[in-house]
């Protein structure tokens, strides 16, 4: 799969206006552009593998459900950092990632938003205690960007709740390839459909972020 044909289409439509829709809440926002390049990016990849199995944002909001088993699956987040992007802040990437056996695999990736009352205020103190426990806490708008920041040596740790498994499978290739800890919040084995992630630099550094946060329990994808 040629990278830039679908880089291209974001690029060609980062300054221009787009038209955006809502989904799970008004902080949850999808393009036709996120649409576009989801469906590209499938037509790509099933055209050179006609076997493997796809799990991607938008089909998935569309209603199709999420099948992660030991079968060859690519995990495609064709804008990660949606937000970003509308406001055309260059903080957004494609990924795509490839698990085999439930394991990740290759990554491609180009450089939580629920308003619930309850999951809101849990998530504000969080960062509250986070805040006073740290030098400061930086908010990039991408889970992708934010682990692959982390694994540069920009940061120490990144957590997550409400994320799905597309916006953290391919740059949790990279970050672990760095070094890095990819963990379940509570400090145990990450587990990718459980919509929350934890990384860390080192084990010193999630042993003081994880008693730091009041941990979220979301319905699995």
């Amino acid at each position: 799969m040629h990278s830039e044909v679908h880089i291209e289409v974001v690029k060609d439509a980062f300054y221009k206006e787009k038209d955006q829709k809502t989904k799970e809440s008004y902080a949850d926002i999808v393009t036709e552009t996120d649409q576009a390049v989801e469906k590209l990016i499938i037509s790509l990849l099933q055209e050179k593998y006609p076997t493997h199995r796809f799990i991607g944002e938008e089909s998935t909001a569309e209603g199709k459900k999420v099948e992660w088993t030991d079968a060859p699956t690519w995990i495609i987040d064709p804008i990660d950092g949606t937000a970003n992007f509308v406001h055309s802040i260059p903080q957004t990437c494609v990924c795509i990632g490839l698990s085999i056996n439930k394991q990740k695999s290759v990554v491609i990736t180009e450089a939580g938003n629920s308003r619930d009352p309850q999951i809101l205020a849990t998530k504000m103190s969080n960062v509250h205690r986070v805040v006073e426990a740290s030098h400061g806490v930086r908010m990039i708008g991408s889970a992708a960007v934010n682990l692959c920041m982390v694994a540069s040596g920009s940061g120490e740790a990144y957590y997550e709740y409400g994320i799905h498994i597309w916006d953290f499978a391919a740059a949790g290739i990279i970050f672990t390839e760095a070094g890095g800890l990819l963990l379940d919040p509570a400090g145990g084995e990450v587990d990718f459909l459980s919509r929350r992630v934890m990384g860390a630099c080192n084990q010193e550094i999630a042993d003081q972020l994880s008693p730091l946060l009041n941990h979220i329990e979301f319905e699995r994808d």
